[in-house]
């Protein structure tokens, strides 16, 4: 009976721990408790930073998750603490958010252009974690689009096509020439607009346009099937 002090245990699960307590003198008495334990102090050689994706593209539009584990030094989960992230390239997009416990996330906006960010992590103000993050350059143009004749005039043409899909897109590209002849200089529309109009071109004259979507990285599509009209005279 009475209250004992126990020194030197040291205990490395965090949670509710069963504890029993055996009196060896005669006769053997036992008791039982259930311990609620705290997780210790954040510890940077147990804790991770990681990305999802890890080697995502420059496009300037897509997100990457930052995901930061933090851990005691037994790899406890250390929950409900306040995390913050910073980025010298690309752009944190909302806020921080915590799943499972133990486990902060935020988004990271892709920059237009490649390079290496440096992600620092902090937990209660203090400094965890450092880690790097490669944007590769982005390669990928957008798919095609469709382009067709909306209207000609005696000296212009409309033009329409189909919207492209991009995330990405930055606009779009008119090429066109009279037959025979080399392509004049193209027209770029903007990634909002289905359609433009051509105009100060000869009259009762063929006339061949394509259309090709590009992105932010400057990838641009493969032309659309050329479309032909004739100016009237």
């Amino acid at each position: 009976q009475g209250a004992h002090t126990f020194e030197g245990v040291t205990l490395v699960l965090a949670g509710l721990i069963g504890v029993t307590v055996e009196d060896t003198a005669d006769p053997v008495a036992t008791g039982s408790a259930l311990v609620d334990v705290a997780p210790g102090a954040p510890d940077a050689a147990a804790s991770t930073l990681a990305f999802s994706p890890p080697a995502p593209a420059a496009d300037g539009v897509s997100d990457v998750v930052i995901n930061l584990t933090v851990s005691d030094v037994y790899g406890n989960g250390v929950p409900g603490r306040v995390a913050a992230f910073g980025a010298d390239l690309g752009s944190l997009v909302g806020d921080v958010w915590e799943d499972p416990a133990g486990t902060y996330h935020q988004l990271l906006r892709a920059p237009a252009a490649p390079g290496t960010a440096t992600v620092v992590a902090t937990v209660d103000d203090a400094p965890l974690l450092e880690g790097s993050l490669t944007f590769a350059a982005d390669l990928v143009p957008p798919t095609p689009v469709t382009a067709q004749v909306l209207d000609v005039g005696a000296t212009t043409l409309d033009l329409g096509w189909t919207a492209s899909n991009a995330a990405d897109l930055s606009g779009y590209r008119v090429w066109w020439n009279t037959s025979g002849a080399a392509a004049a200089d193209p027209v770029d529309v903007d990634a909002g607009e289905t359609d433009t109009q051509l105009a100060d071109l000869p009259e009762c004259t063929w006339i061949e346009a394509r259309v090709a979507p590009f992105d932010l990285a400057g990838n641009e599509a493969t032309p659309s099937v050329t479309v032909t009209a004739r100016t009237a005279q």
